[in-house]
């Protein structure tokens, strides 16, 4: 059996590797023309709607209620932020959502949680399993169509007593189209797709409006 040597290294073992951050440069003056309509802007709409990118927006964050998932998402998932959850049936999706809305509860003591149960499928036991105050739970089922679920969901985000909204799932969504028709004709194109775009705008309108 032969040796061989290993090659000489110059590396240090256990070598301690020192990060420093690099010098901060200055803010650059904003040009005259850009710090007027910022201005003008900001007159005009009641609030600073442009600012300098420098500018913190931290953007606050909730545990997940599972510890290896918070450090992935660097604290939990962003509140005011809509997040999607997916995955094979059976893989936790429904237990993750229970966990947050118990995290949002425990935060915000003052607000409910909407669950949005589109397949019919609340289990009351679970959720309290997985530390749901289950009297600050709202639960919203049994509609026939899509866009009567979106209605409740862009209600609920104005009245501002909610701390946490999950629609499980988006799949479920039906729209009326294809409610109101039979199975021999032909599904209208893109209709599903037009509700969550109607989410996304609810969204958006009652978030800048809270």
């Amino acid at each position: 059996m032969t040796t061989r040597k290993r090659p000489p290294t110059t590396e240090t073992p256990n070598a301690v590797v020192q990060v420093t951050d690099s010098p901060k440069q200055p803010p650059a003056p904003i040009p005259p023309a850009l710090a007027k309509l910022a201005a003008e802007s900001a007159k005009r709409y009641g609030s600073v709607v442009m600012a300098s990118g420098a500018t913190n927006m931290p953007v606050l964050r909730s545990s997940t209620g599972v510890f290896s998932l918070d450090v992935a998402m660097f604290g939990g998932w962003a509140e005011r932020h809509m997040s999607l959850v997916y995955g094979w049936s059976d893989c936790g999706k429904s237990t993750m959502v229970a966990r947050a809305i118990a995290a949002q509860q425990r935060k915000y003591p003052a607000l409910f949680a909407l669950y949005i149960d589109t397949e019919g499928h609340y289990d009351s036991t679970w959720f309290a399993i997985n530390g749901v105050d289950l009297n600050r739970l709202m639960v919203v089922s049994g509609l026939e169509m899509g866009e009567q679920y979106v209605d409740v969901y862009h209600d609920v985000l104005l009245s501002g007593e909610v701390c946490i909204v999950v629609i499980d799932s988006i799949a479920s969504i039906i729209p009326a189209d294809t409610v109101n028709k039979s199975a021999e004709d032909n599904e209208k194109m893109a209709a599903r797709a037009k509700i969550v775009n109607r989410l996304c705008s609810s969204f958006t309108t009652c978030k800048h409006n809270s």
